[in-house]
């Protein structure tokens, strides 16, 4: 039986989430690739609602003559791979730069407290390069993925926020949590491959998936659908094609490694348990006994799925992680149609699923080079502040989240003042509550509804008129509490002196670059609208803390 490949490139035009065993029950974190499991789960919606004899879907979904392996992100016109878990660069390198790699696969034993004598072991500080790379070229080039965070709330409606009501037995009963949320952004190219036993059985997949596809979960949030396929021209006969892989026959005494391009689920071959590190009694006798294992380099994971027909999750299971590595020693001879029998084959468990992909490279040598990652186009140039143009992303990213953090504080601390010091009457809770809901959405739209509510008239979409005066009454420094909130959603910031500040204190290398990223969107809207909802919030817990004390001096009075 002859194994073909049949290529694709994947495009998302919306967020992604293949979610990951990751996380806590609030949240969901997804892979960084598509998993094979996701794309034969497209092909089974695509094909519809079918019963388990049909001879299309057992062909296609059930019985293992096409195996949907993971999509990896792509470098240029290149499927990326797991980076080898073994390949180590030196902690403190960047991430736009050429750096060294150590293959920790080509030194013996383990790391020794005497670094410096024969080269026994690396001896700078050692770090991870990143999740996927072209692999076996001399130069490794990086690959990127692109993840976004988002939160969603559940809010009491009648408080406004989320908050946890104690019972009288000590027990505790959530009123609205926070869900966060992690997604492949949209915009992004994958580079997929099919493995089919017939050519015709590839026709048959292209034409059930055709050009789109629905992927990931939750499409009603925004986490799902709209990815668009590419299919390549022809088959190939390798799933990772040309000259880098081991292609020739292996002489007895010969060294070589294996390279796990997807996760691995072993199972004992005695007792019949889940068990991830039979990998090398596997490997022995997948080559026929012609090989040894000196040594191995690996990670664990846990690896569940979906079974559609009987609608519930699999369970989880230990698993060898992709990018775990192992190095070989040939006893005998080994062939090369061995090598690539175990290539096409798999390794493991639920191969249909793209598990157990192996790839068969040649002896590691200690040291390599990575280049940073290859970005298709012009890339836009930073602002021109006198600052070199290759300051470091990963540097960028550290200075946002110090500032985020310094920023939160900052605005806390304003709202809180700004609500202690109303002078006159605060407006009921109803109406501050009725002016956060807009906020709950995007910064920039949140401030224009609160625009046209405070300034345009009642037949134009604006506030009526007693909701007006009890903003008008409510009195802060300078004005009255609808003049500050008109001021603010129009694009006054209180805080915008109190930015150099923060970026003084918050930059890691440019004071001048963050103190700009602070100042534009989306990070300026974002902190105008997050005061005014802090400010709106406090103002409802100080008419809460005036209701109860209030209460309770009534009952002092009673008693």
């Amino acid at each position: 039986m002859t194994t073909r490949y049949l290529t694709y490139t994947l495009k998302l035009d919306a967020p992604v989430l293949i979610t990951s065993p990751e996380g806590d029950p609030n949240s969901a974190r997804t892979f960084p690739y598509i998993s094979g499991a996701a794309i034969r789960g497209a092909v089974a919606r695509a094909l519809g609602r079918r019963p388990t004899k049909d001879p299309q879907l057992r062909r296609l979904v059930l019985d293992g003559g096409v195996r949907y392996l993971n999509a990896y992100p792509m470098v240029a016109t290149r499927r990326s791979l797991p980076m080898p878990v073994s390949s180590r660069p030196e902690k403190h390198a960047g991430t736009e730069e050429i750096v060294d790699l150590h293959d920790l696969l080509a030194y013996e034993g383990r790391p020794r407290a005497d670094h410096d004598v024969a080269g026994q072991w690396p001896s700078e500080q050692l770090g991870r390069p990143g999740d996927f790379a072209t692999v076996g070229a001399p130069t490794l080039t990086r690959a990127e993925v692109s993840l976004s965070g988002h939160f969603h709330h559940q809010r009491d409606r009648q408080r406004g926020r989320a908050w946890t009501e104690r019972l009288a037995d000590g027990s505790e009963v959530p009123r609205g949590t926070v869900f966060a949320y992690e997604a492949l952004d949209a915009g992004q190219r994958f580079a997929g491959v099919v493995a089919v036993d017939d050519d015709d059985l590839a026709k048959e997949v292209t034409q059930a998936l055709g050009g789109q596809l629905l992927l990931g979960r939750s499409k009603r949030a925004g986490y799902g659908g709209a990815a668009r396929i590419d299919w390549g021209e022809q088959l190939s006969d390798w799933e990772v094609p040309g000259s880098e892989p081991l292609r020739a026959d292996v002489p007895v005494g010969g060294e070589f490694q294996v390279l796990l391009t997807s996760a691995y689920l072993g199972r004992h071959g005695q007792t019949g348990q889940p068990d991830p590190t039979w990998l090398r009694e596997e490997l022995g006798e997948q080559l026929g006994g012609l090989v040894e294992v000196v040594q191995v380099r690996w990670a664990f994971t846990e690896a569940g799925g979906y079974n559609r027909t009987w609608g519930t999750a699999l369970p989880y299971r230990q698993a060898l992680a992709a990018g775990s590595v192992a190095l070989l020693r040939a006893t005998q001879d080994v062939p090369a149609d061995v090598l690539a029998g175990v290539e096409h084959a798999g390794l493991g468990e639920r191969r249909i699923d793209g598990f157990g992909r192996c790839l068969f490279l040649p002896q590691p040598s200690r040291l390599r080079a990575l280049q940073p990652a290859r970005r298709a186009g012009p890339q836009p140039r930073p602002p021109d502040d006198g600052l070199p143009d290759t300051a470091s992303a990963l540097l960028d990213r550290i200075e946002d989240r110090i500032a985020g953090d310094r920023l939160s504080a900052l605005i806390e601390e304003a709202a809180a003042e700004t609500a202690r010091a109303v002078l006159d009457e605060i407006p009921p809770a109803s109406l501050l509550g009725r002016l956060r809901v807009p906020l709950r959405g995007e910064p920039e739209a949140a401030l224009a509804t609160l625009r046209i509510w405070l300034e345009a008239g009642e037949d134009d979409g604006g506030l009526r008129r007693p909701a007006r005066r009890h903003l008008d009454r409510c009195r802060v420094p300078g004005g009255s509490l609808r003049e500050w909130l008109t001021g603010v959603a129009s694009g006054r910031n209180p805080l915008a002196d109190q930015l150099e500040g923060v970026a003084y204190r918050a930059h890691v290398r440019s004071k001048a670059r963050l103190r700009a990223r602070l100042s534009a969107p989306p990070v300026e809207p974002g902190m105008r609208a997050r005061l005014i909802d802090e400010t709106l919030a406090a103002l409802q817990l100080r008419i809460k803390a005036e209701s109860d004390e209030h209460a309770h001096s009534e009952e002092d009075a009673d008693g």
